[in-house]
């Protein structure tokens, strides 16, 4: 879990980017490295699995079947995750993409209009 939308934030940039953040690091050590899993992660970008495999030794496929799971998973994560209410859910994609919008915006160095970074504070703000 995320302590923070900021936290949320840097780490979706940090997979859209294909780096390897150091929560994700930290957490796939913890998680496979330690425990000496040998079983293959899914991933859906192979840049992001070669990083792992470089950095962490971890074997990674990525393919059509894999995305399709990946679409699946997608399309059940209200029922896949129970504690959470469906309402919340959606508010807290919807803040965290606004969030990544906003964020891509400002370091984008090919912004055309200030605008758009605009409108969509007063979206969050509305939300």
């Amino acid at each position: 879990a995320f302590a923070s939308t900021t936290e949320a934030v840097v780490a979706a940039t940090s997979i859209i980017d294909s780096t390897l953040d150091k929560n994700l690091k930290k957490f796939l050590k913890k998680n496979i490295v330690s425990k000496e899993i040998a079983d293959e992660l899914a991933v859906a970008d192979i840049k992001l699995g070669g990083l792992i495999k470089e950095k962490l030794d971890i074997k990674c496929v990525c393919n059509d079947s894999i995305n399709e799971l990946y679409r699946g998973v997608r399309s059940q994560m209200d029922a896949l995750l129970g504690g959470a209410e469906s309402g919340s859910l959606k508010s807290m994609q919807l803040g965290l993409s606004h969030s990544l919008s906003r964020y891509k915006l400002k370091f984008s160095a090919d912004k055309v209009d200030i605008m758009i970074v605009q409108a969509i504070g007063l979206l969050d703000d509305l939300d």
